[in-house]
């Protein structure tokens, strides 16, 4: 058995060299970080104001390296539009730095970027059925195609109702 120990001890330096070799490459060549992305129609409230109508994007870095945020993306690609490959590609230009955060930005892990959207912007009466953001990477990170239907479905609901003199909301 003594003359196997060096041989033994080489053969798991080894396995464990490579394993670690293995894990770098994984880690810095395979992971790259995560974003989860939300869209939502939400109510922005300030003490000693009325409520007002946003369109909000968020996105998250859930790791678990640092993201830079560059550009917003749309995509209209319903299962018709997929079949065809005719899936259309779009951008949104994000220019509200007051209310929001700016692009790009850097995200560390666990930090949030939120984009404010007038709630009368132009691109949500667009045909889109993804909505998201490209990290520098040049991958892009789309939102959860329920909350891009769900907004889209409050908005144009919203559109098509107005308020009696009674205070009760009507169809149009």
């Amino acid at each position: 058995m003594e003359k196997y120990t060096p041989i033994i001890i080489s053969a798991l330096s080894f396995a464990i060299a490579a394993f670690s070799l293995g894990w770098n490459v994984y880690r810095d060549v395979i992971l790259k970080g995560k974003l989860k992305v939300n869209f939502m129609l939400a109510d922005i409230v300030s003490v000693g104001s009325s409520a007002e109508a946003r369109i909000v994007l968020s996105a998250v870095n859930m790791g678990p390296g640092t993201l830079n945020l560059q550009m917003i993306h749309s995509k209209n690609a319903p299962l018709w539009r997929i079949l065809f490959r005719k899936i259309q590609h779009g951008i949104i230009t994000y220019d509200n730095p007051i209310d929001g955060s700016r692009l790009p930005t850097k995200l560390d892990v666990g930090d949030t970027a939120t984009f404010l959207f007038d709630y009368h912007a132009p691109f949500i009466r667009e045909k889109f059925t993804h909505i998201g953001i490209r990290d520098s990477f040049g991958r892009v990170h789309w939102a959860d195609r329920r909350d891009v239907r769900r907004a889209k479905r409050f908005y144009m609901k919203k559109q098509n109702q107005t308020i009696n003199p009674t205070g009760k909301i009507t169809g149009v």
